[in-house]
């Protein structure tokens, strides 16, 4: 099983989560000169809360191709499909994005899929739908995936926010 984890980086006025699998950034592990672009989600993009990465992407791959900020997925219209042994698979979450900081752009996608007792990112795709073969599929047990966001959350409370900014919480 991979060690799964999430840091918050300051950049520009806002912090990016940048996702870490044994320590090492996500792009760095894609390497090449994809290492050289990509970066992690700003907070401000994924709605203040580590359940993105969970249950509740903020953006997804449907939003991108569509090109249509509608397609974004509420919880009503999550793309979900029922994974083997009573898990569930949330397809397209977006975990990077090119140094412009926005999805829409060069942006790496994956199939989340929640287990009872584990998490596994599988399928790793840019936003053309292009297979990402460097990267995962990469596992995490559940607990320890949660106890990662719930630390993600906390870094997020715990942010700076710039002067005249308020909060902005998703739930």
């Amino acid at each position: 099983m991979a060690l799964l984890s999430f840091q918050l980086v300051a950049d520009e006025g806002d912090h990016r989560v940048q996702v870490l699998v044994g320590g090492r950034p996500l792009p760095e592990i894609a390497g090449g000169t994809v290492a050289s672009w990509w970066t992690g989600p700003t907070v401000s993009e994924i709605g203040s809360s580590s359940r993105h990465f969970l249950d509740r992407p903020a953006f997804d791959f449907a939003a991108t191709t569509t090109g249509d900020p509608d397609d974004a997925p509420g919880v009503e219209d999550l793309v979900v499909e029922f994974a083997p042994l009573g898990g569930t698979v949330l397809a397209g979450t977006g975990v990077a994005t090119c140094s412009c900081g926005g999805f829409g752009c060069s942006s790496v996608f994956v199939d989340v899929v929640l287990l009872p007792w584990a998490v596994r990112w599988e399928r790793f795709y840019d936003g053309t739908g292009t297979t990402l073969e460097r990267l995962g599929p990469f596992e995490v047990r559940r607990g320890a995936y949660e106890r990662a966001l719930a630390d993600l959350d906390r870094q997020i409370a715990e942010r700076p926010v710039p002067y005249g900014e308020p909060r902005r919480e998703r739930w």
